[in-house]
């Protein structure tokens, strides 16, 4: 059997999931090192998966966001064996029905995604190989990775997925700050990654801009005509429909420029490591 390593990032967890690890690793002479990270303090999945791929060392590393195994055992092996068919990501794709925010989210995202062109689209993943090579890609298409499946698919190398059927109820159940932390996820992915949200936002613009043209308008119009209003309402909408028209316009330039900010220059995400254990047995 071929050597591996096994990191194992604990979120800063408050259960005895690292104590039943150490247990096992050392009453059943596992074999292979086994890295523990201990975060900090709660980081989100993103930041303790970066943790945890920046200390891998092997030239294949597999990512299980979490370790419920919804499938055959022999499907690790067959997605490996489909990468050294030339794909450096290879994902297992669920084909389970997803809740309602989840189809929504990754509707929006793939069809943002057609629009540019993309060939992949994201989905439900359970787990994932990289090869060494597109680690590297990663790493080096920014400082930071705000959502690691949409820079996968994104970073120009080969990409492919395995689809399973789940042998048991995969279900996952998020606490307060698991949530929050997806919704700012999604929010920021949809902004980073695709113009789904630049596009709403100019097109609110342009709809708020024609409608103080059409104020604007209306204004000279009463105040041409022979019925006049009330004195000084003519000069203040007119005012007021220039200055909101001149605002639209700047925030429709201002959120073109934040476009292309964001997809210079990722937002700077750092973690914190408390302590790197290292068990052998």
């Amino acid at each position: 059997m071929k050597k591996f390593e096994i990191v194992f990032v604990n979120d800063n967890s408050n259960d005895d999931s690292i104590d039943v690890i150490i247990k096992y690793v050392k009453e059943h002479h596992v074999g292979h090192i086994i890295n523990i990270i201990n975060m900090s303090y709660y980081h989100g999945l993103e930041a303790s998966m970066n943790a945890g791929v920046d200390m891998a060392i092997g030239d294949f590393i597999f990512e299980f966001d979490n370790l419920l195994t919804e499938y055959e055992q022999d499907l690790m092996w067959k997605v490996y064996q489909r990468s050294l068919q030339g794909y450096d990501i290879v994902s297992a794709v669920t084909d389970e029905k997803l809740d309602f925010f989840s189809t929504l989210f990754y509707k929006i995202y793939n069809w943002g995604k057609r629009q540019e062109g993309s060939a992949y689209s994201l989905q439900r993943e359970s787990f994932r190989v990289l090869s060494r090579r597109a680690v590297n890609r990663i790493k080096a298409m920014g400082n930071s990775i705000p959502y690691r499946k949409a820079m996968y698919i994104n970073c120009g190398l080969p990409c492919d997925s395995i689809l399973f059927r789940p042998n048991q109820n995969s279900k996952k159940f998020y606490d307060k700050a698991q949530m929050k932390n997806r919704r700012e996820l999604a929010i920021d992915s949809l902004i980073l990654f695709t113009d789904t949200v630049t596009k709403i936002t100019l097109l609110i613009s342009c709809l708020f801009f024609i409608f103080a043209l059409l104020t604007g308008g209306y204004t000279v119009i009463v105040y041409l005509g022979s019925n006049h209003p009330i004195e000084g309402w003519a000069p203040i909408m007119g005012f007021l429909s220039a200055g909101f028209g001149g605002v639209f316009i700047i925030l429709t330039i201002i959120v073109k420029y934040l476009s292309l900010a964001l997809n210079m220059l990722f937002k700077k995400q750092n973690y914190l490591v408390k302590s790197i254990e290292k068990i052998t047995d």
